[in-house]
């Protein structure tokens, strides 16, 4: 289950941080794309393949966020985990 202090905080994170990445940044990650500031942009949940020189990135889906937006958050959530992401690198983020 999804907590709404998670998915809150992380909501605020992603509207605060345009370079914000969470996940395995060997295997799955999150990540939000635009500028800092900006009313709308968009949550990738992207897979990390091969090493070093050799990394690239496959993306699995494309979310339209808008800011504040705690449904949307939620959404995007459910997407990271249903594609192998861990509650793991969630987790800090129901602490604040």
């Amino acid at each position: 289950m999804i907590s709404e202090k998670l998915i809150t905080n992380l909501t605020k994170a992603f509207d605060d941080d345009g370079d914000i990445i969470i996940g395995n940044e060997d295997e799955l990650i999150m990540i939000r794309s635009g500028a800092e500031g900006d009313e709308y942009y968009e949550i990738t949940i992207e897979k990390v393949k091969g090493e070093g020189v050799d990394r690239s990135y496959e993306v699995l889906n494309t979310i339209a966020m808008e800011k504040n937006k705690t449904d949307i958050m939620k959404q995007a959530i459910e997407t990271y985990l249903e594609n192998g992401g861990s509650m793991e690198f969630l987790k800090h983020f129901e602490q604040n």
